[in-house]
């Protein structure tokens, strides 16, 4: 029974692959062109737009409110993420504590194609 379902699983397979080359196939130059882009293109490559979103407002915002912040940003970060051409993101006045939400929620944050601006 597990065989026959590997089996039926493998031909699936290589009919959708079969169909993926086809479909290639009949692709003009344009449309192959654009298939191979990469899937997301560096914020300074793109638009010279600039959106910066002020976190200086932590102190005043309670912990669930803060966290939604966090959220809301890391959610215009991955949408500004994959439109052409993004725009380029700075982040300022970012506490400890506004830091360690980040931690929390977002760990990989560091790595972001976004400017951190720590104001004085």
């Amino acid at each position: 029974m597990h065989a026959e379902f590997l089996e039926e699983r493998k031909r699936k397979r290589k009919q959708v692959k079969e169909r993926r080359k086809e479909k290639y196939k009949e692709m003009t130059e344009e449309e192959k062109a654009a298939h191979r882009l990469p899937k997301w293109i560096r914020m300074a490559d793109g638009c010279k737009q600039r959106i910066v979103v002020d976190m200086g407002w932590d102190k005043e915002m309670n912990a669930k409110e803060l966290t939604n912040a966090v959220t809301q940003v890391n959610r215009c970060y991955s949408i500004n993420r994959r439109a052409t051409p993004p725009v380029q993101l700075y982040i300022t006045d970012n506490s400890e504590h506004t830091c360690s939400v980040f931690d929390k929620s977002a760990p990989d944050y560091k790595r972001w194609d976004v400017r951190f601006v720590r104001m004085i």
